[in-house]
């Protein structure tokens, strides 16, 4: 369960969030829907806790999840080796099913250079390393930036089969529609 309750985070005595009071819904696809600067980043730190309430800080959120994979918006990978070498890295840092060509070709990704990658190439890159991870908890921070609609259409799907075997996510987005049309969302 993930509760935010009456939550204002501030940065040198400057408000960053709005008071935030929110609910995430289990085993579903969740969307934060927000313009720049309304909190969307700064809530999905605190759920991740790479970011906690301090005594300055407002409100209370109840976070019972362990097992978090988390894409940022900003992602920096190694430019150095090849896809391929770089996924099984994570899955050999993790211990995780190495699922790697069941997702290379959904996303139509060939094992190139990484330096040589497209920004687009290189988020499907950045979201299959999430796939991957055995999480109970799956949170994206604009994971469609930079990708087109036939990739956003598979990482949807994707995400779909997560909620099915009992996986939660949240996304952060400005593309709503998006994930509307193809996705079951709260």
């Amino acid at each position: 369960m993930i509760v935010f309750n009456n939550v204002v985070k501030y940065y040198n005595k400057k408000s960053y969030t709005k008071e935030l009071n929110f609910q995430i819904n289990l085993q579903a696809i969740n969307l934060i829907i927000g313009g720049n600067g309304s909190g969307k980043s700064t809530s999905l730190k605190l759920i991740c806790k790479f970011i906690l309430l301090k005594q300055t800080d407002r409100g209370k959120i109840v976070n019972d999840f362990k097992k978090i994979a988390f894409l940022p918006e900003k992602t920096a990978i190694p430019l150095h080796g090849m896809v391929n070498e770089y996924l099984k890295n994570v899955i050999k840092i993790y211990d995780v099913e190495d699922k790697i060509d069941y997702y290379l070709n959904l996303f139509n990704l060939k094992n190139t250079a990484l330096k040589t990658l497209s920004k687009g190439m290189m988020q499907k890159v950045c979201i299959i390393h999430t796939l991957l991870l055995d999480a109970d908890l799956y949170v994206y921070d604009e994971p469609l930036d930079g990708i087109d609609e036939n990739a956003a259409k598979t990482f949807i799907k994707c995400l779909n089969e997560k909620v099915k075997k009992g996986k939660t996510v949240i996304i952060a987005t400005h593309k709503k529609d998006v994930f509307l049309k193809y996705a079951s969302v709260n």
